[in-house]
């Protein structure tokens, strides 16, 4: 599960206001803004009017209405004057494993020589500078004009991110820039043209929606026996607990039990990039409650776990969750997570459910089929850079016993 609390750091002077320097390459002049205040909001609108709501003003404008920590940078590419490509990036925390932990079992030699160079040996303890939401299928926060080079355009957004990177200073510089998405991502040959490597990420997991049912009864009818049980006694087990719809004063009023139970799932996961929805829930409920919805359970009116959800076209996101741990064992709140997010589904009218990348296993036994994500990477350090492409070949990404629940 995916996990963002954004952390301040300084740049040069030329990014102390809301705007920097337009600078060109090639055909293509670059924009960077520190603030969507300072966008040229119509044109904004215009281009991305069918981009990812990553995207949006209304988002853009209620992240910094949350006065989050660390730095949002905003790209504009214009060829001939007129806008033609626009991405946002930001600063994320991360922590995981060393590298050379990482990579040991399938790369001894490799884990040797960055270990006898003293590279890559301490865990991961590091901020990135991310392109992309939390939801990894959700794809990269950027949209480019079909009227423009696309790989061209995306190798000078990935140059602008390098070159925040390179000139972040402090004790805790920016270690990396992250791309992530898609397989169709990889179609932009951009990335890896500005020293980008590819990795193949853990697979999303996603169940289709038949058309015909109408709700969850449709759906645990058309399942075998032996999973219909299944998820019906994920529902028994919780039927004690109350599920609360909330809004933004809500968000705000259950705060610390929202981030508490956030926090325990985050400690389990071996790789972290935290969720800056989190930390702007109230702002994004008031803002965009059309596409958000903050669902809390709560037994004896003690908060043991949320889920978060984002709905985008046809699509329904499972974004975040907060679990107890200790009240899941009694409960099996996850299992009934599982099941509400589908309920939503159907009844938002959604043609998938995207489940999110971890648990895969469970997931598929409500039908939910995994599909490839995959991520681009760049380290600061220059060796580590240039060791990313044998790191990828020796990582792979997890895989699932995948039930075959449905009825033939």
């Amino acid at each position: 599960m995916s996990c963002d609390h954004l952390c301040s750091f300084s740049l040069p002077s030329l990014m102390c206001g809301e705007r920097s320097a337009t600078r060109e390459h090639t055909r293509l002049s670059v924009e960077r803004y520190a603030s969507s205040r300072a966008l040229p909001a119509v044109e904004w609108d215009q281009l991305t009017s069918e981009a990812t709501p990553l995207l949006d003003l209304a988002q853009l404008e209620a992240f910094e209405r949350a006065e989050l920590q660390g730095e949002r940078h905003l790209i504009a590419l214009r060829q001939e004057g007129a806008l033609v490509a626009v991405a946002l990036l930001h600063t994320t925390p991360f922590h995981g494993p060393s590298i050379t932990e990482i990579i040991q079992a399938r790369a001894p030699r490799t884990a040797w020589a960055l270990s006898a160079l003293g590279v890559g040996v301490s865990p991961l303890d590091a901020r990135l500078l991310v392109c992309g939401g939390s939801a990894a299928s959700q794809g990269p926060a950027l949209h480019i004009s079909p009227n423009v080079d696309r790989a061209q355009a995306l190798k000078v957004i990935a140059t602008e991110a390098q070159a925040i990177m390179r000139a972040s200073v402090g004790p805790r510089p920016i270690l990396a820039v992250l791309f992530q998405g898609a397989p169709e991502l990889g179609a932009l040959s951009g990335l890896t043209q500005a020293g980008f490597t590819r990795f193949e990420s853990d697979p999303s997991l996603a169940l289709t929606l038949d058309p015909r049912w109408v709700d969850f009864d449709d759906l645990l009818a058309s399942l075998t026996s032996k999973y219909r049980v299944k998820a019906k006694r994920a529902d028994a087990l919780s039927s004690e607990l109350e599920q609360v719809a909330l809004d933004a004063q809500g968000a705000r009023l259950w705060r610390e039990a929202l981030h508490a139970t956030y926090e325990q799932v985050t400690e389990r996961a071996t790789f972290c990039v935290r969720a800056t929805e989190l930390d702007a829930l109230p702002e994004l409920l008031e803002a965009q409650p059309e596409r958000y919805s903050l669902s809390a359970y709560l037994a004896q009116d003690e908060l043991i776990g949320f889920r978060l959800s984002v709905h985008e076209g046809d699509t329904l996101y499972a974004q975040l969750v907060g679990i107890n741990y200790e009240k899941n064992r009694t409960f099996g709140l996850y299992p009934r997570m599982l099941n509400d997010y589908i309920r939503e589904g159907l009844e938002r009218g959604c043609r998938v459910v995207d489940l999110g990348r971890t648990a895969g296993e469970i997931k598929s036994t409500l039908g939910a089929l995994p599909s490839a994500t995959e991520l681009y990477l760049t380290h600061a350090h220059p060796l580590m850079s240039w060791a990313l492409p044998y790191i990828a070949q020796r990582v792979t990404p997890a895989t699932h016993k995948q039930h075959q629940p449905f009825k033939r």
